[in-house]
């Protein structure tokens, strides 16, 4: 699923990237410098400066160049950051409108249950205590029972597809349902 494609994870990486690509950069500036124009001997090795006046454009290509690629990335993240931004996957869709379903129907402090693939979004976005369930969970009668016993009230369920041949879908077709939607349902727990 969508869930174990994401690699946010790897973010911690960027600092470091950057911070040696910065070193990179340094080591390359202090290092890799051309000597003052004309023909001049380095350790054995013979070096061809450019004279000054094409030396000032080749800073100014380069500079150009570092611009132009500076601008292309900077394009790059905001198109991909701005799509993601503003579309919501066809199984997320449903999630914000069971958590409103269930904030309507629910007290505050009444413990809730949800399942929403193996993703906790749907337990924030109902603002309830509670757990939130995998459907992939091969004991999912036993982790629904022990949460019954803490106290569990409701049991609310978006993405329906995504319980197709899943262990859950069984102990859930069972209960009671209090309310259903387009692509989810609210269950009660509790008589």
């Amino acid at each position: 699923g969508k869930f174990f494609e994401l690699r946010y994870y790897l973010l911690i990486l960027v600092p470091v990237c950057a911070v040696l690509a910065g070193l990179g950069c340094e080591y390359l500036a202090r290092h890799v410098r051309a000597p003052r124009g004309g023909i001049r001997e380095n350790s054995g090795r013979l070096w061809i400066a450019p004279p000054d006046f094409l030396r000032s454009r080749l800073r100014a290509a380069a500079r150009i160049c570092l611009a132009s690629c500076l601008i292309c990335s900077f394009a790059g993240a905001m198109w991909l950051a701005i799509g993601a931004m503003w579309s919501q996957a066809p199984e997320d869709r449903a999630v914000t409108t069971a958590a409103a379903a269930l904030r309507g129907m629910s007290q505050a402090n009444e413990r809730t249950v949800t399942l929403h693939g193996a993703a906790p979004d749907l337990l924030y976005y109902c603002d309830r205590p509670g757990w939130a369930l995998s459907v992939n969970d091969p004991r999912f009668e036993e982790t629904l029972a022990s949460c019954r016993r803490q106290g569990a009230r409701w049991l609310v369920v978006a993405d329906l597809a995504s319980l197709a041949g899943k262990p859950a879908a069984r102990i859930i077709s069972r209960l009671p349902i209090e309310k259903a939607g387009d692509d989810f349902m609210i269950c009660r727990l509790t008589p």
